[in-house]
């Protein structure tokens, strides 16, 4: 499993930001640049502030030239399978790419934290990801390390980057700052 990771901080009231990601995703796509479209296809309430939810995501990523041959754009839709803890602020998840589920595994965890003196929030979002392609249709047997080691540097560098556009997204949202949704008027370096 490849390990990733990003931190940021953001000047957005943490519980703000928190639910901004989890329950507005329908206002903050528009703003994300690969991603074509997030529908809720299950949602749970549970005691205890517990919220599961099921996210279908479409996306339209540009493809490094090595990986063209064998991946169609339609393959860039993913189920997110998220159990949120409202007391905890913490997210775990798991991502299933629909292309083929049992080649991939995409898990980890989201943490948000308060910072700037309570007028911020701080985020912390790791995971790891990894790629079977032992056996993959169209893929010659010499090739199958080479196109696992560059889906999985691919991806582990595509959903850091993806996260963080959202983070300031979903802190320009839930501030209501529309006008800005999408720059980097939010961003704390």
């Amino acid at each position: 499993m490849k390990p990733f990771q990003t931190v940021e901080i953001v000047k957005c009231p943490v519980d703000d930001l928190c639910r901004a990601i989890r329950d507005r995703l329908a206002e903050l796509v528009p703003h994300l640049d690969d991603i074509r479209s997030v529908t809720v296809e299950h949602r749970e309430e549970l005691p205890g502030g517990i919220v599961k939810l099921v996210n279908l995501w479409r996306a339209e990523a540009a493809l490094p030239a090595v990986l063209n041959s064998v991946f169609k754009p339609d393959y860039f839709a993913w189920t997110d399978r998220a159990t949120w803890n409202a007391p905890r602020r913490e997210c775990t998840w798991q991502i299933e790419l629909h292309f083929d589920r049992e080649r991939t595994r995409c898990r980890g965890a989201t943490r948000f934290e308060p910072a700037l003196g309570g007028k911020g929030a701080r985020v912390v979002f790791a995971g790891e990801f990894s790629m079977n392609a032992r056996g993959m249709r169209g893929v010659p047997v010499l090739l199958e390390s080479s196109i696992e080691n560059a889906v999985e540097a691919f991806v582990t560098s595509l959903i850091p980057r993806n996260f963080r556009k959202l983070v300031h997204v979903a802190a320009d949202v839930a501030t209501g700052n529309q006008a800005a949704a999408g720059s980097t008027a939010g961003l704390i370096r």
